[in-house]
């Protein structure tokens, strides 16, 4: 039997072949060979870069947390930003909320909150907390130093308001996946996105108010183009 040849592509097609796969069937209920019959490849080449489907798993999510993290740093990387501009990009700007994105938005939303998903979801925010936190406490690191923070440590403080993020997250995705009212789910979503802001300034030593809160009528709005697409 000939080796299989180990190459960027194939390893590339797994990984957004099994991603594609997740998304539509869930994690559980995926096959190794049903991924390697879509990708076109054989179980040589899948057992040359991954011993077993929970560890393609692990590279899936580690890559959509990476892709995130990279435009999120993008973002960041001007110089004239402040700490308190840059925490405005990290927990203000994201992605659930771009209505160019609403169709993909809810797909892997669909997929992260599946029941049969739930090791994806996990595996998802261990990532996103060992990348993220980081980014993070650089940013409060700035803000100390530029005295608009008063973070006692900025280290143990970054990976608290992942989990907070995280949290909003998952609550926003939860009103968006389960009611059937818009202008209620808006008025919800802004409600606990105050909440959410407010508790985070309060953490970090910020004055309230100095986190943009989101529009109410851009809420309606993707609420909205949610529920028509």
């Amino acid at each position: 039997m000939p080796t299989p040849t180990a190459t960027p592509d194939n390893r590339s097609q797994l990984l957004s072949t099994a991603r594609s796969l997740f998304t539509e069937h869930g994690y559980d209920r995926t096959s190794v060979d049903a991924i390697l019959k879509q990708a076109g490849l054989s179980k040589g080449t899948f057992y040359h870069y991954f011993a077993a489907k929970d560890e393609l798993l692990d590279s899936v999510t580690r890559q959509a947390v990476e892709q995130e993290i990279e435009e999120l740093r993008d973002q960041l990387r001007p110089s004239g930003l402040t700490a308190v501009q840059r925490l405005n990009i990290v927990f203000t700007r994201s992605r659930i909320w771009r209505l160019s994105r609403v169709a993909s938005t809810r797909r892997w939303l669909a997929a992260l909150y599946r029941l049969e998903n739930a090791q994806l979801l996990r595996r998802w925010s261990e990532h996103q907390q060992e990348l993220l936190a980081p980014v993070i406490a650089e940013v409060l690191d700035q803000g100390n130093d530029a005295g608009s923070m008063a973070v006692m440590d900025t280290h143990e403080t970054a990976p608290l308001l992942v989990a907070m993020l995280q949290a909003m997250r998952a609550i926003q995705a939860e009103l968006l996946l389960t009611m059937t009212d818009p202008e209620v789910a808006a008025e919800l979503i802004g409600r606990r996105v105050e909440l959410y802001l407010t508790a985070l300034e309060r953490v970090i030593g910020m004055p309230e108010g100095r986190f943009t809160r989101p529009d109410p009528g851009y809420l309606q709005t993707y609420a909205r183009v949610w529920w028509e697409r």
